[in-house]
């Protein structure tokens, strides 16, 4: 195992559904103000995505599961620590 080739650890994926408490604590987190304060990503484009998620079939949603735990991940960090 200390040789092995190390991977990142990453959430299981999980589906969006909406009014769900996962969907909502996306939807609050990433349209904060803070959030305006990442570096990483156009503040606009990203409450652009979050307002076609409840549009996308689940096939679509499940797709952005990544792409949207990774922005949660950042804005967290930026929270906590101050990336720029």
């Amino acid at each position: 195992m200390y040789n092995r080739q190390k991977h990142p650890f990453l959430a299981p994926p999980s589906t969006f559904k909406p009014n769900e408490p996962l969907q909502e604590l996306v939807q609050d987190t990433l349209r904060s103000s803070l959030n305006k304060s990442v570096p990483f990503y156009n503040h606009a484009a990203v409450i652009h995505l979050l307002d076609q998620l409840p549009k996308m079939d689940e096939s679509k949603r499940s797709s952005l599961d990544v792409a949207l735990m990774k922005m949660l991940s950042a804005y967290f960090l930026q929270e906590r620590f101050g990336l720029v």
